[in-house]
């Protein structure tokens, strides 16, 4: 078969790991089919090593052009081209306009799952108020009887199928796994002060990220004068004034408290989650949450918003507290509780896990049927 795949407005964050885990699953398990992958052309992936799997690279930045490109420009290419697609994968959440062929499509927008009343008054709030208004629409604007969609857990997919109104029979779970699982490299520590107790938070500076709430704990124990030896290292985020959270920690005079490492790699990231005294995770709205898995296949503690999607990504590991993700006081309390104890690493998680064979399975009885 010849399939189409959709990733030309990914660029960074779990978009960018579920394109990264999806190709090499590809290399890995395609033998059958050929591959034509939409990427932007600004987006630093290597060439795949199948033979049969071809990279095409698109000058798409805007969200209007993502939406011309999945509206009509995709169609065109294909015309002009003569090529005419049994099956099409978007990894981005929405459809494309091409009723033709199956479709597959990976969602993993939290916005819209979640109750939280965003202020579309707010230039800080207003483009989640618009994905809050807008996914239940553009969700269902080409869908049709031959769609499939992908959801990273169970509990996505019961909020998915509220949501959106999707027949259950349409919609698989497929966990996403992490680089650890085929991580051959002997892990590293980084050299951290020991004069310091160290935690990491591994998160792009979205607001449902909910960095603010760390920083409210920690304006909490310096107040009280227990904030001194504390070290919050923020991989993933820049030290911005144009941030709302940055602006906070300065304000709150808790710059020595926080330290930004940008965007890091992944070995660099594994390092910095295998050398601090525990994981910090206080988002409120997520698909997965794969840096809970990386922390529990290292043996961290990890403190992490009390919500469903982190229940059951952390369901079989006993090194966790979850904590209400609102609550400053509680979060400032269990921070001072590894201040004081230094837990030591537990039983790892075990990570070894590949659902993609599901997807797979998919494709193999959709090529059967078109036979």
């Amino acid at each position: 078969m010849l399939i189409i795949v959709n990733a030309t407005a990914i660029k960074e964050g779990g978009g960018l790991s579920i394109l990264q885990e999806f190709l090499y699953a590809l290399e890995k398990h395609n033998v059958n089919d050929e591959y034509l992958i939409f990427l932007r052309d600004d987006l630093n992936i290597e060439k795949t090593n199948g033979f049969n799997i071809k990279l095409v690279r698109v000058n798409i930045v805007s969200l209007i052009e993502r939406f011309l490109w999945d509206y009509h420009n995709l169609k065109k290419w294909l015309k002009v081209n003569n090529i005419k697609p049994d099956l099409i994968i978007s990894l981005q959440n929405l459809c494309i306009n091409y009723q033709e062929a199956d479709q597959i499509v990976y969602y993993h927008q939290p916005i819209p799952l979640y109750s939280y009343n965003w202020n579309p008054l707010s230039k800080n709030e207003i483009k989640y108020f618009f994905y809050n208004i807008a996914y239940p629409f553009l969700v269902k604007l080409f869908l049709n009887e031959k769609t499939l969609f992908i959801t990273q857990l169970e509990c996505i997919k019961k909020r998915f199928i509220e949501r959106y109104k999707i027949n259950g029979d349409k919609v698989i779970v497929i966990r996403p796994y992490s680089k650890l699982n085929f991580y051959n490299k002997k892990i590293k520590k980084n050299i951290l002060n020991e004069n310091y107790i160290h935690f990491i938070y591994p998160a792009t500076p979205y607001i449902y990220k909910n960095h603010i709430i760390l920083v409210k704990a920690l304006k909490i124990l310096k107040n009280i004068k227990l904030s001194d030896n504390i070290r919050i290292h923020l991989a993933g985020c820049e030290n911005n004034k144009n941030i709302k959270f940055v602006n906070e920690i300065h304000k709150c005079k808790l710059d020595d408290n926080f330290i930004f490492h940008g965007r890091v790699e992944f070995d660099k990231c594994i390092e910095l989650l295998s050398s601090v005294d525990a994981i910090l995770f206080p988002s409120f709205l997520e698909t997965f949450g794969l840096p809970l898995l990386e922390g529990a296949a290292l043996g961290k503690k990890i403190i992490c918003s009390d919500i469903d999607y982190a229940r059951e990504v952390l369901n079989d590991y006993d090194n966790v507290i979850f904590i209400d993700p609102k609550n400053a006081e509680k979060w400032a309390e269990e921070i001072v509780n590894v201040r004081n104890k230094h837990d030591v690493c537990k039983k790892p998680l075990n990570l070894f896990n590949d659902e993609w064979l599901k997807l797979f399975d998919v494709i193999d009885k959709l090529r059967k049927r078109k036979i």
